[in-house]
């Protein structure tokens, strides 16, 4: 359900009867979108890939702790990008979209 806050801020309304901007409620909507794509990756795919993206480390730190080479983590990485692409597809082209006919 959407409502206009007292600012004349557009919002939606949750359980509680709290308004949430609707930049809060799309931040929330592509959080979950996300969890849902890194669940669908292997563990040692998403663990490499949120050690590099989340927790910040470096290839060679994640070719150590993998016991992989840093070419090899590389390739991980590639390829867990593009599977991320993917599987977020749906998600970001239906975000476009809506995006353009709200314009």
């Amino acid at each position: 359900m959407e409502a206009l806050g007292g600012d004349g801020e557009a919002g939606a309304l949750v359980d509680d009867g709290a308004l949430l901007p609707l930049d809060v409620i799309g931040a929330i909507e592509r959080g979950d979108a996300v969890r849902a794509a890194l669940a669908e990756l292997g563990a040692e795919t998403r663990g490499v890939l949120l050690g590099k993206y989340v927790d910040g480390r470096s290839v060679s730190q994640l070719a150590d702790e993998f016991g992989r080479s840093p070419k090899a983590i590389e390739s991980l990485l590639s390829r867990a990008r593009a599977r991320m692409r993917r599987l977020l597809a749906w998600y970001f082209d239906n975000e476009n979209a809506t995006k353009d006919v709200n314009r």
